[in-house]
C-alpha cells in the first residue's frame, strides 16, 4: 500500500531537505514537529536505501543489452530512450540524459546500449555502462 512512499530514489536532495525538515522540526511547536520529523526520517530513509541499493549494483547487478528507441534533444540535454529486457524476460523502458553534445552523437536510433540493472529494481536502479 505505501510501497512508493519507501520507493529508492536517489536524490541527494531529498537527505539535503530532510535535514533541513528536521531543523525546522525543532522550531515548531511539539506536534507539528513530530510530523516534520516523520517526514524528514522517510525522506532520508529513501535516500540511503537507494544508496545502499546502487552500491549493490556491483555484487548483484545484471548486465544486459538494450536498444535506442529514440533521441529527443530540445536544447540541453540530450534525452536519450531505450527499452532492454530482463533476466524474466520482461520489457523496460528508460531514459538517460546526456549534457555533451559529443558524447550523445555516438547514439543513434536502433543503437546498441549496455546497462547493469539491480535484478529487484530494473526500473529503479540502473547504471549506463560504456
Amino acid at each position: 500500500m505505501f510501497a512508493w512512499l519507501l520507493k529508492p530514489r536517489p536524490y541527494p536532495a531529498f537527505a539535503l531537505l530532510a535535514i533541513i525538515i528536521g531543523i525546522f522540526g525543532f522550531a515548531l511547536p511539539r506536534k507539528v514537529g513530530i510530523v516534520f520529523f516523520a517526514i524528514g526520517a522517510i525522506l532520508l530513509f529513501t535516500f540511503i536505501r537507494s544508496l545502499m541499493i546502487d552500491l549493490s549494483i556491483g555484487r548483484e547487478g545484471v548486465t544486459a543489452f538494450g536498444r535506442v528507441t529514440s533521441i529527443e534533444h530540445t536544447g540541453e540535454p540530450w534525452t536519450v530512450h531505450f527499452t532492454f529486457t530482463d533476466a524474466s524476460g520482461a520489457v523496460h523502458q528508460q531514459t538517460f540524459d546526456i549534457w555533451d553534445a559529443k558524447e550523445a552523437s555516438q547514439y543513434a536510433e536502433g543503437s546498441s546500449v549496455k546497462i547493469r540493472y539491480h535484478p529487484r529494481y530494473p526500473d529503479d536502479v540502473w547504471r549506463w555502462l560504456e
